[in-house]
């Protein structure tokens, strides 16, 4: 700095005052702030982890609903056959017989109706799971998608380690409150 007229002090007139100074980094702050971040990435892993784990369950969620309702439309279905089979059955004693009354076949006739609204409802549910998962695993909506239902078991066993670290992997929460 420069005075515009000098100064008295202790040393004697200044006309001009120079200073140096430099900035020293603390390494245990820098070591703090670094585990801080870190900690930080831990979490914003984790949560990214249980955010996969949200979308995988609403996937599994959706194949569950969707492979229901087509073993419920295929029961339905079946059920159909099978009313249609005991109203030609009901129709000839009606009318070789009389054994039966008109109204024993109106009452077959109102099931089958009722089941085939309840075939519709279910198809319509399928449509709509359908293009759900297909929304979920981003596929076209009108992309026909076939569940199926056989599984293989899992026959393998775990430690009590192996068991905390597959819970930790699938649970993130429990990584980020760890970090």
């Amino acid at each position: 700095n420069t005075f515009l007229s000098p100064v008295q002090t202790a040393a004697g007139e200044q006309r001009f005052a120079l200073g140096v100074s430099q900035k020293l980094t603390n390494s245990k702050r820098r070591r703090t702030r670094a585990a801080i971040a870190a900690a930080e990435v831990g979490t914003a892993e984790a949560d990214l982890q249980r955010l996969q784990l949200e979308v995988a369950e609403k996937i599994r969620i959706a194949c569950f609903q969707l492979w229901f309702v087509q073993k419920a439309a295929e029961i339905t279905g079946e059920d159909i056959e099978s009313l249609r089979q005991i109203s030609a059955i009901i129709q000839t004693q009606y009318e070789v017989k009389q054994s039966v009354t008109q109204q024993d076949v109106l009452n077959v006739e109102t099931e089958i109706s009722r089941v085939q609204n309840q075939l519709t409802v279910l198809r319509q549910k399928e449509k709509s799971y359908s293009a759900r998962l297909a929304r979920l695993v981003h596929l076209p909506p009108h992309v026909d998608v076939e569940i199926t239902d056989s599984l293989t078991p899992l026959t393998t066993q775990y430690s009590l380690p192996e068991l905390t670290e597959r819970a930790i992997q699938f649970r993130p929460e429990l990584s980020g409150q760890l970090a």
